[in-house]
């Protein structure tokens, strides 16, 4: 399992407008990804930061329960990239 995606583009129009800046306060997405399909994700609230309790947290309430109705047998090796 890696952590990441890719997203696929379809001809669109290009905005117009766009606002671009330093913004003071940052919003975590987390996601697991089997086979280029996302399988668990989760968005921290606002001003929440990454720590091992919202790891952990992430892999026991989003993940696990795909892990456990997909892999009867043998369980994954998950693999982590911390993108910045």
């Amino acid at each position: 399992m890696i952590i990441g995606f890719k997203l696929k583009i379809h001809s669109f129009s290009r905005p117009t407008r766009v606002t671009s800046g330093l913004w003071d306060f940052k919003i975590f997405l987390t996601m697991a990804v089997h086979q280029n399909q996302i399988v668990a994700w989760d968005v921290l609230d606002e001003g929440v930061t990454m720590s091992h309790r919202e790891y952990i947290s992430f892999l026991n309430e989003s993940l696990r329960p795909y892990i456990e109705e997909n892999f009867t047998e043998n369980r994954p090796i998950i693999l982590q990239d911390n993108a910045r």
